[in-house]
């Protein structure tokens, strides 16, 4: 080996993000807000929205064909899903996504991203990226 990449925090991950928790609002069933989410983030290039994706299709959770798809640095997407508006986005930014918050998001240890259908808080989702060396002892302690 002769090269080693950290990221921000100097931790090694895989670079790999995946989704780790999904907390939908009352009323709203996981399928629901996953579905509403891996529409809009389909197509995505972001390695958060393809987790997104990726977890859906996991869980053979139909993926809707998404138009007008707007991304906002930093911030988050906004696409239309069904003929409805989906926003999938950073807690701390909601209102500039056109969504209004409840007054107790979920706190997660990775990243968490807000989803929204139409002006309807549909839930939270973390996402995180696995450290190398967690894969690595899972690894070496299954084997026989």
């Amino acid at each position: 080996m002769d090269t080693v990449f950290l990221d921000k925090t100097g931790t090694i991950t895989y670079g790999e993000p995946a989704l780790a928790q999904v907390r939908p609002e009352r009323g709203v069933s996981e399928r629901e807000l996953l579905q509403a989410a891996a529409s809009a983030e389909h197509g995505s290039e972001h390695p958060l929205g393809r987790a997104i994706v990726r977890y859906a299709e996991q869980k053979n959770f139909p993926i809707s064909e998404s138009s007008d798809f707007r991304y906002q640095v930093g911030r988050g997407i906004v696409a239309q899903v069904q003929g409805e508006r989906v926003a999938v986005g950073q807690p701390r930014s909601p209102s500039l996504l056109g969504v209004e918050l409840p007054a107790r998001v979920p706190a997660f240890h990775g990243t968490s991203v807000f989803v929204a259908n139409g002006s309807r808080y549909f839930g939270c989702l973390s996402i995180e990226d696995e450290y190398a060396p967690a894969r690595l002892l899972r690894s070496k302690s299954s084997k026989p």
